[in-house]
């Protein structure tokens, strides 16, 4: 936009009829002006959609990790509330890395980074198209996992649990080998509000934690 803001007046000038040209010529150098200001206008708003686009990103998606933060991920629950009947059931996984705390302690933030980056990264390539990953806070993530019956929940969650425990992080002077613990709540009405479900798949991961870690707490049904 600066450089064709002082770019215009030399191009009309070069390429614009002088005022002597009569009327033809003054509509020539209106319609000319014209076009240029439609131009800039066109511009304008494609950069302001572009612009209010990656603000909404922002608004609903972790800036660190890329999926989804706690508000997108309670939107997208509630648009999948709203499209069932409430019949096909939904899970929900609360995935917390393991030990992540002495990860920092040790190795330094920029190695807790690059294990949020990577947990983030393997719960995505774990999931399938239908599930949707989002961190929830700190070292914890949830897996939105809609028309999911308790048995195809409890075998995703080990699926993630493996493919968490292959990923190998570089912290520098060291590798740094993740494992994490699951707590996963199912519900047959799609319809339950994500508090409760997260709630109850909270207290699993916690019980998973207290019984040694990396594995994945039995589903709790209601």
């Amino acid at each position: 936009f600066g450089v064709r803001t002082l770019v215009a007046p030399f191009a009309l000038g070069a390429a614009g009829p002088s005022p002597s040209a009569g009327p033809f010529g003054a509509a020539f150098g209106i319609a000319v002006l014209t076009a240029a200001l439609l131009q800039h206008l066109g511009l304008g708003a494609m950069v302001l959609t572009r612009t209010v686009r990656q603000l909404r990103r922002l608004s609903d998606h972790d800036a660190l990790t890329g999926v989804l933060n706690r508000r997108g991920l309670h939107a997208r629950h509630d648009r999948e509330r709203r499209r069932t009947d409430g019949g096909a059931g939904c899970a929900l996984l609360v995935v917390d890395i393991d030990h992540f705390k002495r990860v920092n302690d040790i190795h330094g933030h920029e190695a807790g980074d690059l294990a949020l980056v990577a947990m983030a990264h393997t719960l995505q390539q774990a999931v399938r198209a239908s599930d949707v990953v989002g961190r929830t806070g700190g070292e914890e993530f949830c897996v939105l996992m809609p028309a999911t019956d308790a048995a195809a929940a409890h075998d995703i969650a080990e699926r993630i649990r493996r493919a968490v425990k292959a990923t190998v992080i570089d912290a520098g002077r060291a590798s740094v080998r993740l494992s994490c613990s699951i707590g996963v709540a199912w519900s047959a009405d799609a319809r339950e509000p994500l508090d409760q479900l997260s709630a109850r798949a909270d207290a699993a991961m916690y019980r998973a934690k207290a019984a040694g870690r990396d594995r994945v707490e039995p589903v709790p049904v209601s």
